[in-house]
């Protein structure tokens, strides 16, 4: 008997940044190489398309969006040449795009990975985007997702959850203990600084100008020196740092700007504050956690799935100042209970967000929209 073929899969995406929806492709075709044959579709001169070239077939796309007529064709021609079973969408963009190109593809089936927490806006579009039938499974990334999905129409039994995941890599205690003690001397702060920190976009939906406000209240209640550092860019870093210096805590936040090794900033910090509005499952947590970072967030979107209250870390409700800058001077105060928090997030990382349970998540659903649709 012939061995059955590998599953062909073309992953969509139209990001022009590498972020952590790019990560976790990169993760899940690294880690099923040989039981999928892996296709990547990504914008001409992405940081995407160039990463991924060295890892599986790419197809760069005229544009991101609106969509192009010409990308449509080029990737329906692309999918009959590779026999592409299945059209995988990473963004609302390559959603829309991967419909319109399985139009002229009737034995090739959409999967749509939602990893966004934004509300599912009503109208024509969005219905035919979300209820087209043509869309055989809505993986999401966290519950809260999920949730989403299913209040917005699609029907519970064509929506998955599978987690984001991390490798189970964690830092060693002196490693981190190097890593501190760097930081505060590149800083000039002294030895006992409790280090705060975070490590994304200068958005609106990141909560930054809540993480300021705390910070200021902190200043006047806490007994412990302490030190903040932002890194990442974008539209919000001037105002913030308007912001800072109207509060009196310039001195106090230091803004770095685009860093290439999170990993290394992680590893410094005592503190992870995620002050976020919007969240769709908050990856950040569980790269933190592995660095040897306490959690500090706030109760937006699937972040709860990680951070549980007092339990995992403490969670604050978003836009709420106050209650960050209390939980973040319980953090700074009590070292003790920044090692309980920790060990039991740590604990949920390596049980629930091990990359080898998000590769065989999707291995499980690709697998089942093949014996349904009969596409692989």
């Amino acid at each position: 008997m012939s061995e059955r073929p590998a599953l062909r899969i073309l992953h969509i995406g139209t990001e022009r940044r590498w972020r952590g929806g790019e990560n976790q492709i990169r993760l899940l075709i690294e880690g099923s190489a040989g039981r999928i044959v892996h296709a990547v579709a990504y914008p001409g001169g992405s940081p995407g398309l160039a990463r991924f070239a060295s890892l599986a077939p790419v197809v760069p796309l005229r544009r991101a969006a609106p969509t192009s007529l010409a990308d449509v064709l080029a990737l329906r021609r692309f999918c009959r040449e590779h026999d592409i079973g299945i059209l995988d969408a990473h963004s609302g963009n390559a959603h829309t795009l991967a419909l319109l190109v399985a139009a002229g593809l009737p034995r090739t089936a959409v999967v749509v990975h939602r990893r966004v927490a934004s509300r599912i806006r009503p109208g024509l579009y969005n219905r035919w985007k979300y209820r087209s039938p043509r869309v055989a499974r809505f993986v999401a990334i966290s519950n809260y997702i999920a949730e989403a999905l299913a209040a917005s129409g699609v029907p519970r039994e064509r929506i998955t959850v599978v987690h984001s995941g991390v490798p189970l890599v964690t830092t060693a205690a002196d490693a981190r203990a190097a890593a501190g003690t760097a930081l505060r001397r590149r800083l000039g702060l002294t030895p006992e600084c409790v280090l705060f920190g975070n490590a994304s976009a200068l958005t609106g939906e990141k909560g930054y100008p809540v993480l300021l406000d705390a910070l200021a209240r902190l200043r006047g209640i806490a007994a412990f020196p302490f030190h903040c550092l932002i890194a990442g860019d974008g539209p919000l870093r001037p105002t913030l740092e308007r912001q800072a210096a109207a509060a009196g805590i310039a001195g106090d936040v230091t803004f770095l700007g685009h860093i290439d090794d999170v990993a290394g900033l992680l590893r410094g910090l005592d503190v992870l504050a995620m002050p976020s509005r919007r969240e769709g499952l908050g990856t950040l947590l569980l790269d933190a956690t592995l660095a040897g970072c306490t959690l500090a967030a706030t109760a937006a979107g699937g972040i709860p799935e990680i951070v549980r209250d007092d339990d995992t870390g403490l969670l604050s409700p978003p836009d709420d100042a106050v209650a960050l800058a209390v939980n973040l001077a319980r953090l700074g105060a009590e070292p003790a209970l920044r090692r309980r928090l920790h060990a039991a997030a740590l604990d949920l990382v390596r049980r629930d967000y091990a990359v080898d349970r998000m590769i065989a998540g999707n291995l499980d659903v690709y697998a089942a929209v093949a014996r349904e649709q009969g596409c692989g």
